[in-house]
């Protein structure tokens, strides 16, 4: 199984980690470093005529998804990892990917929420939140690089 770290381009230096600290198993970003919580495999998810993939954490062995509201409720609504087997059948843990280098990783669902930094100014920074928002053509916030770790 390869890993990814994913990065955004607001702050290329900090990878999308889970936070085992926190009881709502929240993402955030944190200094790139040697840890298992910054870790992620691609988990093809095929339903029907549905392709995505779910980002599965190798520290905690949950995917990244998003809140079954977060549809609706687009302001400050953190990413959160759930255990792979309650949500790989759903759209909330299914992604699709949209660029080469970096990117937007929409949810499948709903393609206009992207992953995105939670920051007040275009340099995110260690600590801040990861959540979906409606995308706005590519702001260094919303678009992200994988990369595979040997």
């Amino acid at each position: 199984m390869f890993y990814y770290k994913l990065f955004p381009r607001c702050a290329s230096d900090l990878a999308l980690t889970y936070n085992e600290d926190d009881s709502n198993n929240r993402a955030l970003l944190k200094q790139s470093a040697q840890l298992d919580t910054q870790l992620w495999a691609l988990i093809e998810v095929i339903k029907g005529t549905n392709h995505g993939f779910a980002l599965l954490n190798k520290s905690s062995q949950m995917v990244l998804s998003a809140p079954q509201n977060n549809a609706h409720l687009q302001s400050i609504s953190p990413e959160l990892l759930f255990k792979k087997d309650e949500l790989l059948d759903s759209h909330m843990a299914t992604w699709k990917w949209t660029g080469v280098g970096y990117g937007g990783l929409q949810l499948q669902r709903n393609t206009d929420m992207n992953l995105n930094v939670f920051t007040v100014d275009a340099k995110g920074k260690e600590s801040d939140a990861v959540g979906v928002w409606n995308w706005s053509d590519g702001k260094d916030k919303e678009v992200w690089e994988f990369r595979v770790v040997l």
